[in-house]
């Protein structure tokens, strides 16, 4: 999970945010995000690559312990959408992105609603995270290609590769 702190917003009939924002609002900007899951895991996985590298790696590696996390705008209204261990999270963004590295800004290809956000999210709801196939970049993936419909997704693999190397050359 990214380092921000998050403030949920209250949910009211299944919806984390009712009051606000109505069903037919248009979801005017999608912004994906990636951060360093700093933890002993990611320390030793850094060393290992640096060992075997010479310490000249491309931090491959360390980007497979990235987290993707996505900041949707509604009118002036913005909202963080993530997978994490705990569950599907979709709550108020405090504006600190200094752990987060900004990877894509785009509008959706379509008109795309909160109400069909919404129902994403509910849908998503039902699935509990797992690391290899339920996790937070397949989180993305899974929305990008649901409901922003990018034309140039491609695969997971290249979605995800894209993005870890605009972190990497973003980062140290």
């Amino acid at each position: 999970m990214s380092s921000i702190n998050f403030k949920k917003w209250s949910s009211t009939g299944g919806h984390p945010l009712v009051s606000g924002i109505s069903d037919g609002a248009k979801l005017e900007r999608v912004r994906v995000f990636v951060s360093s899951l700093n933890n002993e895991l990611l320390n030793v996985v850094r060393g290992v690559e640096n060992f075997f590298t010479f310490g000249q790696g491309d931090r491959t590696f360390e980007c497979m312990w990235t987290h993707f996390s996505m900041e949707l705008q509604f009118g002036d209204r913005f909202a963080i959408l993530e997978r994490t261990q705990d569950g599907v999270i979709f709550s108020e963004r405090q504006i600190d992105s200094s752990s987060e590295v900004e990877t894509w800004s785009g509008v959706p290809d379509y008109h795309v609603t909160f109400g069909q956000v919404m129902d994403f999210y509910g849908k998503e709801l039902g699935s509990s995270y797992d690391f290899t196939s339920k996790n937070c970049k397949h989180f993305a993936y899974d929305f990008f290609w649901q409901i922003v419909r990018q034309q140039e997704i491609g695969d997971f693999g290249g979605f995800c590769q894209g993005h870890e190397n605009v972190f990497k050359s973003k980062t140290k």
